[in-house]
C-alpha cells in the first residue's frame, strides 16, 4: 500500500509536469491521462493507509479530516492557480499557464518521501523480526 501511493503521487506529479510543459496535443493528453490515473491511485491508496494507521476509535475522523482537507484545497487551489497563471503571463521561461501545475506537482512529489519512509520502516521491521526468530 505504501508503494501504491509512492507510484500514485509519482504518475500524479510527472502528469502535471508534462501537461505542464508539452503542448503537443497527444502528447498533452497521454500526460494528462496519467496523472488522472496517478491521482485514482495515490487517493486510493491514501485511504487504505489512513484506515490502516488509524484506530478503530479514530478511523472516521480520520478518513473525514482527509475530505475535508481535499474540499479545502478544491476551494484554495483555483485561487492560487488563477495568480500563479497571472505570473506565467508575464514571464517568458515556461509556456503560458505552466506555472500552477508546476506548484500542484509539487504536493504529490512532497507527498512520495512520507509513504517511501514507512515503507522501508516496515520492511525493516519485518526484517529485523526475521532474524529474531531465527536466532
Amino acid at each position: 500500500k505504501h508503494m501504491t501511493l509512492v507510484i500514485g503521487n509519482l504518475c500524479l506529479a510527472l502528469g502535471m509536469i508534462g501537461v505542464a510543459l508539452v503542448r503537443k496535443e497527444t502528447i498533452h493528453f497521454m500526460l494528462f491521462t496519467i496523472h488522472i490515473v496517478g491521482y485514482s491511485i495515490a487517493d486510493t491508496a491514501l485511504a487504505s493507509l489512513i484506515s490502516r494507521y488509524s484506530s478503530t476509535l479514530t478511523q472516521g475522523r480520520d478518513l473525514a479530516l482527509n475530505q475535508a482537507a481535499q474540499a479545502c484545497a478544491r476551494v484554495l487551489s483555483p485561487l492560487l492557480a488563477g495568480y500563479l497563471y497571472e505570473i506565467s503571463k508575464s514571464q517568458g521561461h515556461l509556456p503560458i499557464g505552466a506555472l500552477p501545475f508546476l506548484a500542484g506537482a509539487l504536493c504529490p512529489a512532497i507527498g512520495i518521501g512520507i509513504p517511501a519512509l514507512l515503507y522501508m520502516r516496515n520492511i525493516a521491521r519485518k526484517n529485523k523480526i526475521l532474524k529474531d526468530g531465527q536466532k
